[in-house]
């Protein structure tokens, strides 16, 4: 039977009531989805038995059906200091303003909330910032909550893929993180302050428990609940708060009219204070300060002992954030230069809408690198001895998240219909090589999915071999490929029978088997120096399904015209599925043959 709208709305109510997650209809499809996958695997038929189920627990102290469902509809997608100028800020300009403070106190321990840390890697960045920043006698510790148990206890395990490399800086990751096979290891240094502990935000007993924080982030969770809900956590957050303390909201300014925050803005960053004056009446008054009360939540044994001497100091607040910031603040011409540069050295086409990421990636860069002033930064990306520096940004925008077998229906196509013409055109032309090249390869994916149809398909023909150059800009993705080692969660679309034939398990996940690898070269190249520089290499089969998205008009064509001198006659190039067919045939003779296929003629 099929869900209906009663149905969906009967479910999203449910996942409301247990969570807060507020499902608007325009995306019931996405809900409908993610219901039917639960409903298959639970070999449920009838919509009502399921939602029976649903109601039969509504809480998320266990594994139960709900908080199952409720986790599959979350976005887990996160990384590495995400919102970087937040974590700017938090070095710059709150720790500094906390200790201030404290030393007025005696008071050396820094309390922190990451709530909905998803898989750890938000409240991993912050203890970083915090181990770095913090010497004796300073210490912190960091509570950590989501609602999502599987993805708490990932964040425990703190075993990372190798991609996490590029969002950490190096000497972050040298510091913090033990290499593995096909990953990263959290070191116990990095973890010892920090408890993940299950919350759910609109369970209130919960919620005040978490008390007297400096600092706390709530980022990409918000806007999972309505507006009424929104407001009751940002009013049980700001009680979670000393006075004086700050929080992260991922700028929503909205929020400072709506509590007692008052939002300040350094650089690109917003963060939200609460005033001093903010004192529950519970609290017995110990510190002035301007003539306002701020000290919250200290160990009573201390308070009175303090009293005296802190009343004596004068207490001098930082320079003006919009000051601190000044040096680092890029203008819109300088984003439109690095933009025009990025283009004419990668072919990648930088829109408005990416504007934001790429004001973050140059804040990563500098923030790495500990350059403060915008002038040097700029002079070094714009060096034409030195490419490295141009290089990792350009590595920064490119979107590496591939998987084995990514769009089936076209990797059926190329088996049953491309590949079988190829092979004829072999044996008629007595050519004993099938040569592919597949640009953007990113962490070999798709190159070794190709290499594995070629393989089964080629057995039956042992006289034609086959070739595979699998090329990428960024030579950090080309290192994870050519080693070959994926986790097990990576090869969850492989079908079993070449998971059994074409891997070996290992106990950190599975290699590639080398009858795979030893018919592929990973090889770090520009497509748009490739183009300028054209080699002399033609082959049967291109895949191209990656990048073409990133360029503008002018470069996919001139791509096109490219790749189409590259291909042998009756050779396919194999593109996005859904890329628009006027592109490809303005100025190009390819022939459209199927589905994103299309054969030189």
């Amino acid at each position: 039977m099929e869900l209906t709208q009663n149905d969906l709305k009967e479910i999203s109510l449910l996942i409301k009531n247990s969570s807060g997650f507020f499902i608007q209809e325009k995306k019931y499809y996405r809900l409908a989805l993610k219901v039917s996958k639960r409903m298959a695997f639970l070999k449920t038929k009838n919509p009502s038995d399921y939602i029976s189920r649903l109601k039969q627990v509504s809480s998320f102290d266990e594994d139960n059906e709900i908080s199952l469902l409720t986790a599959s509809i979350l976005n887990h997608h996160t990384f590495f200091f995400r919102d970087i100028d937040q974590f700017i800020c938090l070095e710059q300009y709150c720790l500094p303003e906390i200790k201030n403070h404290y030393s007025v106190l005696e008071y050396r321990n820094i309390k922190i909330w990451s709530a909905a840390c998803s898989t750890g890697e938000e409240p991993y960045s912050i203890s970083m910032i915090l181990n770095a920043s913090l010497r004796p006698p300073w210490t912190f510790h960091m509570n950590a909550s989501d609602i999502d148990l599987p993805s708490l206890n990932f964040a425990k395990v703190g075993i990372y893929d190798e991609k996490i490399a590029k969002y950490i800086p190096v000497h972050y990751l040298n510091e913090f993180f033990e290499k593995i096979h096909g990953g990263y290891k959290v070191k116990p240094k990095l973890k010892k302050n920090i408890s993940f502990d299950m919350i759910n935000l609109i369970e209130k007993k919960s919620v005040e428990q978490m008390k007297h924080y400096d600092v706390i982030f709530c980022n990409n969770v918000l806007f999972y609940f309505d507006e009424l809900t929104q407001n009751d956590i940002i009013l049980q957050l700001c009680s979670a708060l000393r006075p004086g303390g700050f929080i992260f909201f991922n700028g929503q300014a909205s929020i400072a009219s709506k509590t007692n925050l008052i939002m300040k803005k350094f650089g690109n960053a917003i963060v939200f204070q609460k005033n001093y004056s903010s004192l529950s009446k519970k609290t017995t008054p110990a510190v002035t300060y301007d003539g306002s009360l701020f000290i919250d939540g200290f160990p009573q044994g201390k308070i009175s002992h303090l009293l005296h001497k802190a009343k004596r100091v004068v207490y001098s607040p930082p320079a003006s954030i919009e000051n601190i910031a000044k040096t680092r603040q890029l203008t819109a011409q300088d984003f439109i230069d690095i933009k025009e540069i990025i283009n004419r050295y990668s072919g990648l086409y930088l829109t408005k809408k990416d504007h934001d990421n790429l004001k973050s990636h140059i804040r990563f860069r500098m923030f790495e690198q500990k350059i403060i002033e915008k002038s040097m930064y700029l002079k070094k990306l714009r060096s034409k001895d030195d490419l490295e520096e141009l290089q990792t940004v350009v590595a920064l925008f490119m979107d590496h998240d591939t998987e084995f077998f990514q769009d089936y229906s076209q990797l059926i196509i190329l088996a049953e219909k491309c590949l079988p013409l190829i092979q004829v055109k072999q044996h008629c032309e007595a050519q004993t090589h099938i040569d592919t090249w597949c640009i953007g390869c990113s962490t070999g994916e798709e190159a070794y999915t190709i290499s594995i149809i070629l393989n089964e398909i080629l057995s039956e023909t042992p006289e034609i071999h086959q070739h595979i150059l699998a090329t990428d800009i960024n030579q950090n993705v080309i290192d994870i490929a050519s080693k070959g080692i994926y986790r097990k969660e990576q090869l969850q679309d492989i079908p079993v029978i070449y998971l059994n034939n074409h891997f070996t398990l290992l106990p950190e996940g599975y290699s590639v088997n080398l009858s795979i690898r030893k018919d592929i070269t990973f090889e770090c190249q520009n497509l748009i120096c490739q183009i300028k520089y054209p080699m002399f290499h033609v082959y049967d089969l291109i895949v191209c399904r990656n990048i073409l998205g990133m360029f503008d008009r002018k470069t996919q064509l001139s791509v096109f015209d490219a790749l189409y001198q590259f291909l042998k006659l009756d050779g396919f190039l194999i593109v996005e599925s859904d890329f628009p067919f006027d592109v490809i045939s303005d100025k190009s003779h390819f022939v459209f043959f199927d589905e994103g296929i299309y054969q030189k003629k």
